[in-house]
């Protein structure tokens, strides 16, 4: 991508308004993502996610906000990032009930 927009190279134009900084911040935020989801789901590589989660928001936060815009992302990078403490809390709750 780099490469390709400091070169100009003409099959590039329909992705012009892709910024190369953009598309690293949202691809990070969809490995930790993707890495939060197999700690969740597989019993032997369970551990606490939510800072992962939250820094994954984050970058997707910065990744999507150079493709559509900062106004329109931040506010729902802070809401997800209160969902996730939300339920985090909630099940630090109901794991020590049990």
């Amino acid at each position: 991508m780099l490469l390709a927009s400091n070169r100009r190279l003409g099959f590039f134009q329909p992705f012009a308004f892709l910024d190369a900084w953009s598309l690293i911040f949202f691809g990070a935020g969809l490995i930790l993502l993707l890495e939060a989801d197999v700690r969740v789901l597989l019993p032997a590589y369970r551990r606490n996610v939510t800072g992962r989660v939250i820094l994954a928001l984050v970058f997707l936060g910065l990744g999507l906000a150079g493709m559509i815009g900062w106004h329109l992302v931040w506010p729902l990078v802070l809401i997800g990032i209160g969902v996730i403490i939300i339920l985090g809390t909630l099940s630090v709750k109901r794991q020590n009930v049990k």
